[in-house]
């Protein structure tokens, strides 16, 4: 079993160094040359896309806010009641409160 897990490994290599032999790398200077090619394309190209995009975004979207009004039902769907006095109003819902406070004040 030892011997058959060494040919194994023999093979490999083999295959390895007939791919090797196949296909020639670059040589040191040309990989260089070739890393500085992306470096600059990525300055650029892709940081002034960048920087466009969210310049886009600043000047043209806007922030969406939750419309006014109550939520659909399926937005108001709760397990069990807030631990709060107003065990139905969501802790940020200011008129919620006032609404609950008016109630339990009358």
């Amino acid at each position: 079993m030892q011997a058959e897990a060494v040919e194994q490994v023999r093979a490999r290599i083999a295959y390895q160094k007939e791919i090797l032999a196949a296909n020639p790398h670059k040589s040191h200077d040309e990989e260089w040359t070739e890393l500085w090619t992306w470096i600059k394309i990525s300055i650029f190209v892709c940081v002034p896309g960048c920087v466009a995009m969210v310049a886009k975004d600043l000047a043209i979207e806007e922030h969406h806010h939750r419309p006014d009004g109550p939520l659909p039902e399926y937005m108001s769907i709760r397990s069990k009641e807030f631990p709060w006095e107003c065990d139905q109003c969501p802790l940020f819902d200011l008129n919620c409160w006032k609404k609950c406070r008016e109630e339990q004040s009358a």
